[in-house]
């Protein structure tokens, strides 16, 4: 079975190698280049659209398909754009979709900021003002597998990173629940026990399939990989 896995913000292809799935790890930082001039407001379908025509331009039938964080957001859209190309799906850590215009609006703003931010603070201090965030934070006792991601300035383009920010801003994504309840791609949700909001957010999620990784945030696949591989074992069937 063919698994192909998307990374989040700040994370490179190279990152599920440390998870210990057998996966072909897609590289979201070379697609925003062919994604042209598009409209900020049509960047998840636009970015949708390139992805599943890559996909059966490749002729591979039917795959599996992992995304965390950003890359979960993008795998959604993915999977409801073309649901024929998906075997299943699982979703690590990422928002369905902000149901207030007034929160979206606002996470728009936040979001230019910090694209803004990327372009121009010095990298240490960027890293440091971006890993504070509550969200992010690691396990205060990590278990004895888990991973460290270090990130290099130069192993990113400042440029696609703002661009990420911006365009595929959780602000400019639409409330994708309903639409989700009705798709026929069998998903998972994975969220770590320690990321209390994303739990939170998809333990209120009515019908879906949502498993919870002890000891483990945001970063579910590095924060614990032992049990992200448990949590989503018996759906790849592996």
């Amino acid at each position: 079975m063919k698994i192909v896995a998307l990374h989040g913000f700040l994370g490179l292809a190279a990152d599920w190698s440390k998870t210990g799935l057998d996966v072909q790890a897609y590289d979201l930082w070379r697609s925003i280049p062919r994604m042209g001039a598009v409209a900020r407001e049509n960047a998840f379908s636009a970015w949708a659209k390139h992805f599943t025509n890559e996909i059966r331009a490749s002729g591979s039938g039917p795959i599996s398909l992992i995304g965390y964080s950003l890359g979960g957001r993008l795998a959604m859209h993915a999977v409801l754009e073309a649901p024929d190309l998906f075997e299943n799906a699982i979703i690590i850590s990422a928002h369905p979709g902000l149901s207030s215009e007034h929160e979206k609006r606002d996470r728009v703003a936040s979001d230019k900021v910090w694209a803004e931010r990327f372009l121009r603070e010095p990298w240490s201090l960027l890293m440091k003002a971006w890993n504070v965030q509550p969200v992010l934070a690691p396990p205060p006792n990590p278990p004895a597998d888990f991973v460290a991601l270090e990130r290099v300035e130069a192993a990113f383009s400042r440029e696609s990173l703002a661009f990420a920010l911006d365009a595929w801003s959780l602000g400019r994504q639409k409330d994708l629940r309903s639409r989700l309840r009705g798709c026929e791609v069998p998903m998972r949700f994975v969220t770590g026990a320690l990321d209390t909001k994303f739990t939170s957010l998809l333990g209120g999620f009515a019908g879906i399939d949502h498993r919870v990784v002890e000891a483990a945030g945001h970063r579910v696949p590095w924060d614990h990989p032992a049990g992200f591989q448990s949590a989503v074992s018996d759906f790849y069937e592996l």
